[in-house]
């Protein structure tokens, strides 16, 4: 029973399984100020297989580097 109903609650914030999420990244934008680029950023991986493949991390991390260096950060504070 608690099985059916947390598939059921995946399917609703999934939207039906058409959007699953695979990970979430956040940005800290005052330990960003006040600590540099240095673990400003979290990444979540919702798998396993995900959070144990190094490759992918390592690929990932590069990306948020990228953007760090290239892109105005405090650009995203703002709406």
């Amino acid at each position: 029973m608690i099985k059916k109903l947390c598939n059921l609650y995946i399917r609703h914030k999934t939207k039906n399984l058409t959007r699953i999420p695979l990970f979430t990244m956040t940005f800290d934008w005052k330990k960003f100020q006040k600590d540099g680029k240095e673990n400003s950023c979290m990444l979540y991986t919702l798998h396993p297989d995900i959070a144990n493949d190094l490759v992918l991390r390592k690929k990932l991390c590069e990306c948020v580097d990228y953007i760090r260096d290239n892109y105005d950060m405090e650009t995203f504070t703002k709406i």
